[in-house]
Protein backbone atom coordinates (compact mmCIF):
# COMPACT_ATOMS: atom_id res chain seq x y z
CA UNK A 1 0.00 0.00 0.00
CA UNK A 2 2.45 2.74 1.00
CA UNK A 3 4.68 2.92 -1.91
CA UNK A 4 3.27 0.82 -4.93
CA UNK A 5 -0.69 1.38 -4.65
CA UNK A 6 -0.19 4.98 -3.59
CA UNK A 7 1.88 5.83 -6.35
CA UNK A 8 -0.55 4.24 -8.60
CA UNK A 9 -3.67 6.21 -6.75
CA UNK A 10 -2.00 9.52 -7.28
CA UNK A 11 -1.46 8.95 -10.95
CA UNK A 12 -5.19 7.77 -11.29
CA UNK A 13 -5.86 11.09 -8.88
CA UNK A 14 -4.13 12.96 -12.09
CA UNK A 15 -0.33 13.66 -10.26
CA UNK A 16 1.95 14.16 -13.02
CA UNK A 17 4.44 11.05 -12.79
CA UNK A 18 7.05 12.96 -10.44
CA UNK A 19 5.05 14.23 -8.17
CA UNK A 20 3.19 10.26 -7.45
CA UNK A 21 6.34 9.59 -7.49
CA UNK A 22 7.45 12.14 -4.53
CA UNK A 23 3.83 10.82 -2.60
CA UNK A 24 5.09 7.80 -2.67
CA UNK A 25 8.12 7.95 -1.60
CA UNK A 26 7.16 10.51 1.52
CA UNK A 27 5.03 7.60 2.49
CA UNK A 28 7.26 4.51 2.35
CA UNK A 29 10.33 6.52 4.26
CA UNK A 30 7.94 6.64 7.36
CA UNK A 31 8.34 2.58 7.44
CA UNK A 32 12.51 2.84 6.52
CA UNK A 33 13.95 6.26 5.62
CA UNK A 34 14.43 8.03 8.12
CA UNK A 35 16.41 8.37 11.49
CA UNK A 36 13.38 8.02 13.45
CA UNK A 37 12.76 4.64 11.73
CA UNK A 38 15.95 2.72 13.06
CA UNK A 39 14.30 3.12 16.84
CA UNK A 40 13.76 -0.53 18.22
CA UNK A 41 10.53 -1.04 19.61
CA UNK A 42 11.70 -4.06 22.15
CA UNK A 43 14.56 -0.97 23.07
CA UNK A 44 12.06 1.92 23.60
CA UNK A 45 9.40 -0.28 24.97
CA UNK A 46 10.68 -2.85 27.59
CA UNK A 47 15.29 -2.42 27.74
CA UNK A 48 15.51 0.78 27.95
CA UNK A 49 12.18 2.29 28.16
CA UNK A 50 11.39 5.74 25.79
CA UNK A 51 8.24 7.67 25.44
CA UNK A 52 9.24 10.04 23.41
CA UNK A 53 10.19 7.15 20.77
CA UNK A 54 7.34 5.46 21.66
CA UNK A 55 4.99 8.46 20.87
CA UNK A 56 6.43 9.38 17.37
CA UNK A 57 6.55 5.67 16.22
CA UNK A 58 2.58 5.50 17.86
CA UNK A 59 1.31 8.57 15.75
CA UNK A 60 3.09 7.61 12.79
CA UNK A 61 1.71 3.97 12.96
CA UNK A 62 -1.22 3.86 15.52
CA UNK A 63 -2.88 6.81 16.00
CA UNK A 64 -5.06 7.49 18.68
CA UNK A 65 -6.58 10.20 19.73
CA UNK A 66 -5.82 12.00 23.25
CA UNK A 67 -5.89 9.42 26.02
CA UNK A 68 -8.44 7.58 24.35
CA UNK A 69 -10.43 7.81 27.15
CA UNK A 70 -13.54 5.39 25.37
CA UNK A 71 -10.84 2.65 25.16
CA UNK A 72 -11.52 2.66 21.34
CA UNK A 73 -7.99 2.04 20.74
CA UNK A 74 -6.99 3.42 16.54
CA UNK A 75 -10.37 3.96 14.93
CA UNK A 76 -10.07 3.72 11.20
CA UNK A 77 -10.06 6.85 9.47
CA UNK A 78 -11.31 8.54 12.59
CA UNK A 79 -9.76 11.97 13.67
CA UNK A 80 -6.06 10.99 14.89
CA UNK A 81 -5.92 9.08 11.92
CA UNK A 82 -6.62 12.33 9.88
CA UNK A 83 -5.01 14.83 12.10
CA UNK A 84 -1.74 14.92 9.94
CA UNK A 85 -3.14 14.76 6.65
CA UNK A 86 -5.09 17.93 7.47
CA UNK A 87 -2.49 20.30 8.84
CA UNK A 88 -0.43 19.37 5.68
CA UNK A 89 -3.32 19.74 3.06
CA UNK A 90 -3.85 23.41 5.21
CA UNK A 91 -0.65 23.81 4.73
CA UNK A 92 -0.43 23.56 1.05
CA UNK A 93 -1.87 26.46 -0.70
CA UNK A 94 -0.60 26.01 -4.21
CA UNK A 95 2.53 28.40 -4.09
CA UNK A 96 3.65 25.64 -1.38
CA UNK A 97 2.19 22.32 -2.81
CA UNK A 98 5.18 21.41 -4.84
CA UNK A 99 7.10 21.01 -1.53
CA UNK A 100 4.92 19.37 0.53
CA UNK A 101 4.49 16.50 -1.12
CA UNK A 102 6.64 14.24 0.68
CA UNK A 103 5.36 15.44 3.56
CA UNK A 104 2.07 14.52 2.21
CA UNK A 105 2.84 11.31 1.72
CA UNK A 106 4.13 10.67 4.94
CA UNK A 107 1.31 11.66 6.52
CA UNK A 108 -1.27 9.48 4.36
CA UNK A 109 0.95 6.83 5.82
CA UNK A 110 -0.91 6.95 9.39
CA UNK A 111 -3.99 7.65 8.02
CA UNK A 112 -3.97 3.86 5.96
CA UNK A 113 -1.99 2.27 8.91
CA UNK A 114 -5.30 3.08 10.83
CA UNK A 115 -7.27 0.36 8.83
CA UNK A 116 -4.60 -2.14 9.28
CA UNK A 117 -4.16 -1.69 12.84
CA UNK A 118 -7.92 -0.96 13.80
CA UNK A 119 -8.65 -1.59 17.40
CA UNK A 120 -6.92 -2.23 20.82
CA UNK A 121 -3.11 -1.96 20.64
CA UNK A 122 -1.62 -5.14 21.60
CA UNK A 123 0.90 -5.46 24.65
CA UNK A 124 4.07 -7.30 24.99
CA UNK A 125 3.82 -11.20 24.44
CA UNK A 126 4.42 -12.89 27.86
CA UNK A 127 6.60 -15.38 26.16
CA UNK A 128 9.26 -12.58 24.54
CA UNK A 129 11.37 -13.24 28.11
CA UNK A 130 12.63 -9.50 28.52
CA UNK A 131 12.00 -7.64 31.23
CA UNK A 132 10.32 -4.06 32.25
CA UNK A 133 7.86 -4.15 29.00
CA UNK A 134 5.60 -1.53 29.20
CA UNK A 135 2.34 -1.89 27.84
CA UNK A 136 1.67 2.43 27.16
CA UNK A 137 5.47 2.25 25.31
CA UNK A 138 4.13 -0.94 22.97
CA UNK A 139 2.94 -0.55 19.76
CA UNK A 140 2.02 -3.96 17.63
CA UNK A 141 -1.18 -4.50 15.27
CA UNK A 142 -3.99 -6.12 17.71
CA UNK A 143 -3.70 -9.55 17.68
CA UNK A 144 -7.25 -10.43 15.83
CA UNK A 145 -5.84 -8.55 13.04
CA UNK A 146 -2.31 -10.18 13.05
CA UNK A 147 -2.72 -13.56 12.15
CA UNK A 148 -0.89 -16.59 13.19
CA UNK A 149 2.35 -15.42 10.75
CA UNK A 150 1.54 -11.56 12.76
CA UNK A 151 2.08 -9.58 9.21
CA UNK A 152 -1.45 -10.54 8.46
CA UNK A 153 -2.70 -7.27 9.60
CA UNK A 154 -0.10 -5.08 7.25
CA UNK A 155 -1.13 -7.33 4.13
CA UNK A 156 -4.10 -6.29 1.64
CA UNK A 157 -5.33 -9.91 1.10
CA UNK A 158 -6.19 -10.50 4.14
CA UNK A 159 -8.85 -7.63 5.10
CA UNK A 160 -9.44 -6.90 0.70
CA UNK A 161 -12.88 -4.79 2.22
CA UNK A 162 -10.97 -3.08 4.60
CA UNK A 163 -8.12 -2.60 2.38
CA UNK A 164 -10.78 -1.10 -0.28
CA UNK A 165 -12.27 1.37 1.96
CA UNK A 166 -8.82 2.67 2.80
CA UNK A 167 -7.57 2.87 -0.95
CA UNK A 168 -11.21 4.88 -1.46
CA UNK A 169 -10.57 7.12 1.28
CA UNK A 170 -6.93 7.45 0.31
CA UNK A 171 -8.10 8.36 -3.30
CA UNK A 172 -10.69 11.05 -2.02
CA UNK A 173 -7.33 13.03 0.10
CA UNK A 174 -5.68 12.33 -2.70
CA UNK A 175 -7.81 14.14 -5.18
CA UNK A 176 -9.05 16.85 -2.18
CA UNK A 177 -4.71 17.75 -1.93
CA UNK A 178 -4.48 21.59 -3.55
CA UNK A 179 -2.96 21.75 -7.46
CA UNK A 180 0.63 22.21 -7.57
CA UNK A 181 1.60 25.93 -8.86
CA UNK A 182 -2.10 26.31 -10.16
CA UNK A 183 -1.86 23.50 -12.82
CA UNK A 184 -5.37 21.25 -12.33
CA UNK A 185 -5.11 17.50 -12.39
CA UNK A 186 -7.89 15.75 -14.17
CA UNK A 187 -9.10 12.50 -12.10
CA UNK A 188 -11.06 9.36 -13.00
CA UNK A 189 -13.85 8.04 -11.17
CA UNK A 190 -13.46 5.86 -8.23
CA UNK A 191 -15.73 3.58 -10.26
CA UNK A 192 -13.53 2.65 -12.40
CA UNK A 193 -9.90 3.39 -9.45
CA UNK A 194 -11.91 0.39 -7.86
CA UNK A 195 -12.69 -2.12 -10.83
CA UNK A 196 -9.06 -2.43 -11.30
CA UNK A 197 -8.14 -2.47 -8.00
CA UNK A 198 -10.26 -5.93 -6.96
CA UNK A 199 -7.45 -7.83 -8.31
CA UNK A 200 -4.43 -6.81 -6.53
CA UNK A 201 -6.53 -6.89 -3.30
CA UNK A 202 -6.70 -10.89 -3.84
CA UNK A 203 -3.04 -11.24 -4.25
CA UNK A 204 -1.50 -13.68 -1.86
CA UNK A 205 1.84 -13.68 -3.58
CA UNK A 206 4.56 -11.48 -4.68
CA UNK A 207 4.59 -12.51 -8.11
CA UNK A 208 0.45 -12.08 -8.36
CA UNK A 209 0.58 -8.41 -7.00
CA UNK A 210 3.92 -7.55 -9.52
CA UNK A 211 1.57 -8.91 -12.33
CA UNK A 212 -0.89 -6.60 -11.35
CA UNK A 213 1.91 -3.38 -11.16
CA UNK A 214 3.19 -4.50 -14.83
CA UNK A 215 -0.34 -4.87 -15.81
CA UNK A 216 -1.00 -1.18 -14.85
CA UNK A 217 2.10 0.00 -15.89
CA UNK A 218 4.60 0.22 -12.97
CA UNK A 219 7.28 -2.24 -14.36
CA UNK A 220 9.77 -1.38 -11.53
CA UNK A 221 8.25 -3.67 -8.74
CA UNK A 222 11.32 -3.97 -6.91
CA UNK A 223 9.60 -2.49 -3.35
CA UNK A 224 7.87 -5.86 -3.64
CA UNK A 225 10.83 -7.63 -2.53
CA UNK A 226 11.14 -6.50 1.39
CA UNK A 227 7.19 -6.93 1.87
CA UNK A 228 6.44 -10.62 3.83
CA UNK A 229 4.27 -11.77 1.15
CA UNK A 230 4.95 -15.57 -0.16
CA UNK A 231 7.33 -15.14 -3.24
CA UNK A 232 4.96 -17.16 -5.52
CA UNK A 233 6.73 -18.82 -8.45
CA UNK A 234 10.84 -18.54 -8.42
CA UNK A 235 12.61 -16.81 -6.21
CA UNK A 236 12.86 -13.26 -5.71
CA UNK A 237 15.80 -10.79 -5.17
CA UNK A 238 16.70 -9.17 -2.16
CA UNK A 239 15.37 -6.17 -1.27
CA UNK A 240 18.00 -3.27 -2.62
CA UNK A 241 19.67 -1.46 -0.23
CA UNK A 242 18.57 2.03 1.23
CA UNK A 243 20.29 5.02 -0.47
CA UNK A 244 19.37 7.20 2.61
CA UNK A 245 19.38 5.51 5.75
CA UNK A 246 22.92 5.78 7.65
CA UNK A 247 25.13 3.31 7.16
CA UNK A 248 27.58 1.85 10.57
CA UNK A 249 30.82 1.58 9.87
CA UNK A 250 31.53 -1.63 11.93
CA UNK A 251 30.11 -5.09 11.59
CA UNK A 252 30.08 -4.80 15.70
CA UNK A 253 28.91 -3.44 18.60
CA UNK A 254 30.65 0.07 19.10
CA UNK A 255 28.26 0.54 22.45
CA UNK A 256 30.19 1.75 25.35
CA UNK A 257 29.00 0.35 28.11
CA UNK A 258 29.04 -3.43 26.65
CA UNK A 259 31.61 -5.95 28.12
CA UNK A 260 34.49 -6.85 24.92
CA UNK A 261 33.48 -10.54 25.63
CA UNK A 262 29.94 -9.94 25.03
CA UNK A 263 30.42 -7.86 21.73
CA UNK A 264 33.19 -10.23 20.66
CA UNK A 265 30.11 -13.44 21.35
CA UNK A 266 27.64 -12.03 19.25
CA UNK A 267 29.87 -10.43 16.54
CA UNK A 268 30.87 -14.41 16.04
CA UNK A 269 27.33 -15.70 15.90
CA UNK A 270 26.34 -12.80 13.86
CA UNK A 271 28.80 -13.33 10.98
CA UNK A 272 28.44 -17.49 11.57
CA UNK A 273 24.96 -17.35 11.13
CA UNK A 274 24.24 -14.84 7.98
CA UNK A 275 27.22 -15.68 6.32
CA UNK A 276 27.76 -19.04 5.80
CA UNK A 277 26.31 -21.64 4.17
CA UNK A 278 24.79 -23.21 6.98
CA UNK A 279 23.00 -20.61 9.37
CA UNK A 280 22.22 -23.58 12.42
CA UNK A 281 26.41 -23.85 12.63
CA UNK A 282 26.04 -20.42 14.47
CA UNK A 283 24.73 -22.52 17.22
CA UNK A 284 26.55 -25.70 17.64
CA UNK A 285 29.65 -23.96 19.74
CA UNK A 286 27.27 -21.69 21.38
CA UNK A 287 24.12 -22.79 22.97
CA UNK A 288 22.80 -24.95 25.22
CA UNK A 289 22.69 -28.68 23.42
CA UNK A 290 18.91 -29.17 25.03
CA UNK A 291 17.72 -25.86 22.57
CA UNK A 292 20.33 -26.64 19.98
CA UNK A 293 17.73 -28.41 17.26
CA UNK A 294 15.47 -26.05 18.13
CA UNK A 295 17.19 -23.16 17.65
CA UNK A 296 18.97 -24.15 14.55
CA UNK A 297 15.99 -24.51 12.96
CA UNK A 298 14.81 -20.96 13.59
CA UNK A 299 18.15 -19.42 12.38
CA UNK A 300 17.66 -21.63 9.33
CA UNK A 301 13.90 -20.18 8.55
CA UNK A 302 15.21 -16.21 9.11
CA UNK A 303 17.80 -16.64 6.20
CA UNK A 304 15.13 -18.05 3.95
CA UNK A 305 15.33 -16.11 1.28
CA UNK A 306 11.13 -16.18 0.89
CA UNK A 307 10.49 -15.04 4.04
CA UNK A 308 6.84 -14.65 3.52
CA UNK A 309 6.49 -18.46 3.21
CA UNK A 310 8.21 -18.87 6.48
CA UNK A 311 6.50 -16.28 8.49
CA UNK A 312 3.53 -18.37 10.41
CA UNK A 313 6.59 -21.03 11.30
CA UNK A 314 8.92 -18.11 12.54
CA UNK A 315 6.21 -16.22 14.94
CA UNK A 316 4.62 -19.69 16.10
CA UNK A 317 4.23 -19.59 19.79
CA UNK A 318 6.03 -22.67 21.43
CA UNK A 319 8.33 -25.22 20.45
CA UNK A 320 8.10 -26.58 16.87
CA UNK A 321 6.66 -29.85 16.68
CA UNK A 322 8.74 -32.43 14.64
CA UNK A 323 6.58 -32.03 11.32
CA UNK A 324 7.54 -28.10 11.68
CA UNK A 325 11.24 -29.46 11.76
CA UNK A 326 11.26 -31.86 8.43
CA UNK A 327 9.24 -28.98 7.18
CA UNK A 328 12.05 -26.79 7.90
CA UNK A 329 14.87 -29.14 6.23
CA UNK A 330 12.67 -29.66 3.67
CA UNK A 331 12.34 -25.84 2.62
CA UNK A 332 16.47 -25.13 3.40
CA UNK A 333 17.39 -27.93 0.77
CA UNK A 334 15.82 -26.13 -2.20
CA UNK A 335 18.33 -24.14 -4.44
CA UNK A 336 18.74 -21.09 -3.15
CA UNK A 337 17.30 -21.11 -0.54
CA UNK A 338 18.81 -18.69 1.94
CA UNK A 339 19.57 -15.35 1.27
CA UNK A 340 23.12 -14.87 0.59
CA UNK A 341 25.50 -12.89 1.97
CA UNK A 342 29.48 -12.07 1.65
CA UNK A 343 29.39 -9.67 4.22
CA UNK A 344 27.91 -8.63 7.66
CA UNK A 345 27.34 -5.09 6.42
CA UNK A 346 25.21 -6.40 3.67
CA UNK A 347 22.76 -8.63 5.43
CA UNK A 348 21.73 -6.65 8.70
CA UNK A 349 20.03 -2.98 8.35
CA UNK A 350 21.33 0.20 11.12
CA UNK A 351 19.73 0.43 14.13
CA UNK A 352 20.04 2.89 17.14
CA UNK A 353 20.05 1.80 20.60
CA UNK A 354 18.31 4.22 23.29
CA UNK A 355 21.40 5.66 25.26
CA UNK A 356 22.45 8.35 27.73
CA UNK A 357 24.89 9.20 25.26
CA UNK A 358 25.01 10.04 21.29
CA UNK A 359 24.32 6.57 19.72
CA UNK A 360 26.50 5.61 16.87
CA UNK A 361 24.55 3.79 14.24
CA UNK A 362 24.31 0.10 14.90
CA UNK A 363 24.27 -2.79 13.40
CA UNK A 364 22.46 -4.90 16.47
CA UNK A 365 21.87 -3.64 20.01
CA UNK A 366 23.27 -5.45 23.00
CA UNK A 367 21.65 -5.01 26.39
CA UNK A 368 23.04 -6.85 29.44
CA UNK A 369 20.14 -7.82 31.71
CA UNK A 370 20.99 -8.73 34.73
CA UNK A 371 20.19 -12.07 36.09
CA UNK A 372 16.36 -12.67 37.46
CA UNK A 373 17.95 -13.68 40.96
CA UNK A 374 20.59 -14.34 43.49
CA UNK A 375 23.15 -16.22 42.24
CA UNK A 376 21.58 -16.74 39.12
CA UNK A 377 23.14 -16.50 35.46
CA UNK A 378 23.72 -13.17 33.85
CA UNK A 379 21.52 -12.65 30.49
CA UNK A 380 21.72 -10.32 27.48
CA UNK A 381 20.19 -9.69 24.12
CA UNK A 382 20.91 -8.30 20.81
CA UNK A 383 18.57 -6.85 18.57
CA UNK A 384 18.80 -6.49 15.24
CA UNK A 385 16.86 -6.34 11.74
CA UNK A 386 18.04 -8.34 8.93
CA UNK A 387 17.17 -6.72 5.06
CA UNK A 388 15.49 -9.94 3.27
CA UNK A 389 12.94 -9.30 6.69
CA UNK A 390 12.38 -5.24 7.24
CA UNK A 391 9.61 -5.70 9.73
CA UNK A 392 11.10 -7.82 12.19
CA UNK A 393 12.79 -7.26 15.19
CA UNK A 394 14.69 -10.68 16.41
CA UNK A 395 15.89 -10.91 19.29
CA UNK A 396 18.70 -13.26 20.23
CA UNK A 397 18.95 -14.27 23.78
CA UNK A 398 22.16 -15.28 25.96
CA UNK A 399 23.10 -16.48 29.16
CA UNK A 400 26.39 -16.55 30.70
CA UNK A 401 27.30 -19.94 31.94
CA UNK A 402 30.70 -21.43 33.62
CA UNK A 403 31.77 -22.27 29.78
CA UNK A 404 30.99 -18.82 28.78
CA UNK A 405 28.50 -17.20 26.88
CA UNK A 406 25.25 -19.52 24.86
CA UNK A 407 22.04 -18.53 22.73
CA UNK A 408 19.14 -19.84 24.76
CA UNK A 409 16.34 -18.16 22.14
CA UNK A 410 15.91 -16.58 19.21
CA UNK A 411 12.26 -14.73 19.56
CA UNK A 412 11.07 -11.66 17.11
CA UNK A 413 8.07 -9.22 17.01
CA UNK A 414 6.47 -7.75 14.19
CA UNK A 415 7.89 -3.96 13.57
CA UNK A 416 5.36 -1.13 13.28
Amino acid sequence: MHYGLTKWLALQAGFPEQQAELIATGNQRVDFGSIETIRLLTDYACLRPDKESAEEMRASHYPVGGADPEGQGVVAGGAAARQRVTAVTKAATSSRAGELLLAFGAALHSFQDSWAHAGAISGPPAALGLPNCQAPLWTTAPLTRGGPERHGADLLHTSPSSALEMAKQTYVLLRSFPAVQGHQRSSKPWVDVENSLITLLKADTKEASAAWFRVEGLNDVSFLAAISLPSGAGNWPLPPKSRILPKFTEPRSLQYDVPEDLKSFFHRFFLRWLTSSDPASAVVENADPAHASQLGARLKLWRLRDHGSASALLHKEGALSKADLRAVESRARTTDAYAAYAVLNDALLPVRGIESYPSPILPYVIRVIPAATEGGNERSAAIAKIRHAPYDEIIVLAEKKSSGWQVVSVQSVVDH
